[in-house]
């Protein structure tokens, strides 16, 4: 992925021009403090240069695409070493209203992806997204009910068999009470973060849901458990990222 030119994108998305400012450069620069820019600029960015028309929520973590991206081409390039033959498989925990790893790693790869979410708005607006770029038959989504990792997606038929090549997260920071320092709540369900409280806060505007950004214990714990429930299922899933 090429670095984004915003003076052509804002000639071609006027949408995009309010969000913009002409820097002391002189070059056009895009005010990433604005939660609102951040995710019309995510939605601008997958269409011009992945021809992915997706709809971001407001309110729902917006993931930033070069990161996501750089994190697939680390999953891809440990496939291609290890000699994976075969279907690609991969299980996206915690997929997100964008699904952003399984859409990717579906558009880009044609990998499958059994991909699990708690909320049930996420789970919807996911479907659209697929659907809406004719991806949903490389993409299962699974509405995690028992609060599990690999439980559920194991248990399903369809799945009883599936050595997976791979899983991929993007784990809750914060733990819980860091999360109530660091963001104020928007809403019913949604947090924004608060700009200057202390060192460490988002540097750029971020919504999220509660569940997106904390977890009781934080990352540490997270992907500590995750890892422990995996031990339960040895020789399930090949690789496993967080």
């Amino acid at each position: 992925m090429r670095p984004p030119n915003l003076e052509e994108l804002t000639k071609k998305y006027p949408q995009l021009r309010s969000k913009c400012f002409v820097g002391a450069n002189g070059k056009i620069c895009i005010d990433f403090s604005d939660a609102e820019a951040v995710r019309l600029f995510t939605e601008i960015l997958l269409l011009e240069y992945f021809e992915l028309n997706v709809s971001i929520p407001k309110g729902v973590l917006v993931p930033r695409i070069p990161q996501r991206l750089n994190y697939l081409l680390l999953v891809e390039d440990l496939i291609t070493l290890n000699n994976l033959d075969g279907e690609i498989v991969g299980i996206d925990i915690g997929t997100g209203a964008l699904c952003i790893f399984s859409l990717l790693g579906a558009a880009l790869n044609k990998w499958k992806f059994v991909s699990t979410e708690i909320s049930n708005e996420s789970i919807q607006t996911a479907k659209d997204n697929l659907k809406e770029n004719s991806l949903d038959s490389l993409v299962c989504l699974v509405n995690i009910r028992d609060g599990s990792f690999f439980k559920q997606v194991f248990e399903l038929p369809e799945n009883k068999s599936t050595i997976f090549s791979f899983s991929v997260c993007n784990p809750p920071f914060f733990d819980i009470n860091e999360a109530e320092q660091k963001f104020a709540s928007i809403g019913d369900v949604s947090l924004q973060n608060l700009p200057n409280r202390s060192r460490g806060h988002p540097s750029s505007g971020t919504t999220a849901l509660a569940e997106e950004i904390a977890y009781k214990g934080g990352e540490v714990k997270f992907i500590s458990e995750m890892i422990e429930e995996s031990q339960q299922h040895p020789l399930r899933t090949r690789f496993i990222f967080s």
